[in-house]
């Protein structure tokens, strides 16, 4: 058996199913067209896509429902009706736009979304959660980063989020100065400081139950 099964869907494609799944919601950035014929446009070229792929047919003997894929219903269906999700989001350097990982769980099945050009989405239903450990580290790139320090402390979301602009205005010394001042050890606030000046890689993870 295979630890992953993946599939790839427009962003259209995954509103249309979710559409069908009556999902409350879906993690998509997506504006439909306000035009009604712009919109009609829309759902049938993404109709025809997914019926092309045959995750949509008409269900006889009168053809006019559509019975969707069991699979492909699983795994969207937990993209919109998830019991928890995790979103990460990662930049290499000191890129603006980042790139995005989402994992979505619905009982045993945990389920990867990470996005592509031209809103396109890469689904992957993870068989374990060991498995979607490996495949979230290997995203984060932390499989073989050694750790900067040993210790760690607690900083409120309020100061962590001005800690950049004070390392961007007046340098690392008092971005560390203020993480001391917050109760950090001293070797860790000099090193995540250092850290904040020159970023290499810097990931903002959320977690919904």
């Amino acid at each position: 058996m295979d630890d992953i099964f993946e599939i790839k869907l427009t962003t259209p494609e995954m509103i249309f199913i979710g559409s069908l799944l009556k999902a409350p919601s879906l993690p998509v950035d997506y504006s439909l067209p306000e035009d009604e014929s712009e919109l009609e446009t829309v759902w049938r070229n993404a109709y025809s896509s997914l019926a092309h792929k045959d995750y949509v047919r008409l269900s006889p003997p009168m053809e006019t429902d559509l019975t969707l894929d069991q699979t492909v219903a699983a795994i969207v269906g937990v993209l919109g009706y998830p019991q928890s999700r995790l979103e990460v989001n990662k930049f290499h350097q000191k890129q603006v736009v980042p790139e995005q990982s989402r994992l979505s769980r619905l009982g045993e099945l945990i389920v990867e979304q990470t996005s592509g050009p031209a809103d396109t989405h890469t689904l992957t239903a993870c068989r374990t959660r060991d498995v979607a450990l490996a495949r979230l580290l290997a995203f984060l790139g932390l499989k073989e980063q050694p750790p900067a320090h040993t210790q760690s402390f607690h900083i409120t979301a309020g100061d962590m989020a001005q800690l950049p602009y004070i390392i961007a205005g007046n340098g690392p010394e008092d971005g560390a100065a203020l993480l001391r001042e917050k109760g950090a050890p001293p070797g860790a606030a000099t090193h995540l400081a250092a850290a904040l000046d020159n970023p290499v890689r810097q990931s903002v993870i959320r977690a919904a139950v």
